[in-house]
């Protein structure tokens, strides 16, 4: 279990402000951190493996960032070891994931992948592994939210026991897309957002004041700079409870 937030249209005192709270969260997600944003230099990328509360590079990260899309990670990690390759969130060209959950079934998943997007794994997460996968079904489709749907569908079926969600937030810069599909019933994978004058922010759980919306399951919520900010219900499922199947 991570914990994920991201922030379209924010102000740097706006990041800074809600990742005082968010940095606490570590007490729990002690396993890395990473803080992804871009610039006019492209997308810039702060990771650690070492515990949030405890490395004063991530306030340090966090007072950099800035630009209309920021992302920022908190790791518990369930496979890998802790290093930088595994820590959240995970870059490849201008995309960058970052991921809540277990997938379980990794070997066969991994099988499943085409060996160039295998090739492009650095580190050994099934976090890493699902981002890949993902961007093989966005990159074949040639559109990033058939893509998305196509690749959550073609993955559940390979999914093993144990699997607790497949919460993420994935950017390329240009959108942000979050979204949740949680697996089982202990109410720890959900997905928020905020949308106010202080821009639009997504989290894992409420941070500080205001009325947090859900993002449902299998909901993906889509926002980019300037524009409004809308929810597709992917496979018309949105309605289901966390821990049932959401397989047509």
């Amino acid at each position: 279990m991570c914990r994920l937030f991201a922030l379209v249209d924010g102000t740097p005192d706006k990041f800074s402000d809600l990742m005082v709270p968010f940095r606490a969260l570590s007490s729990e997600h002690a396993h890395g951190w990473g803080v992804a944003w871009y610039d006019g230099s492209g997308l810039r990328l702060e990771r650690s493996p070492l515990k949030a509360s405890d490395d004063p590079r991530f306030l340090e990260a966090s007072a950099m960032a800035e630009g209309r899309i920021i992302m920022s990670h908190i790791r518990k990690s369930t496979r890998g070891t802790r290093t930088v390759e595994n820590t959240h969130p995970f870059p490849f060209g201008r995309w960058v994931f970052g991921h809540n959950g277990t997938i379980e079934g990794y070997a066969r998943i991994l099988d499943g992948l085409p060996p160039e997007y295998r090739a492009r794994l650095k580190g050994r997460t099934d976090s890493e592994m699902l981002f890949q996968w993902l961007l093989w079904h966005m990159e074949s489709r040639g559109d990033e939210v058939e893509g998305l749907r196509d690749g959550i569908a073609a993955v559940r079926p390979l999914l093993a026991k144990g699997t607790t969600a497949i919460n993420f937030t994935l950017s390329d810069g240009q959108r942000l897309y979050a979204y949740r599909e949680s697996l089982t019933r202990h109410g720890i994978y959900d997905l928020r957002y905020l949308d106010g004058d202080g821009g639009l922010a997504v989290c894992s759980e409420p941070l500080g004041s205001g009325e947090w919306a859900a993002v449902d399951n299998g909901e993906l919520l889509i926002a980019s700079p300037g524009g409004r900010a809308e929810k597709l219900d992917l496979f018309g499922l949105a309605s289901v409870a966390e821990g049932q199947s959401l397989k047509k």
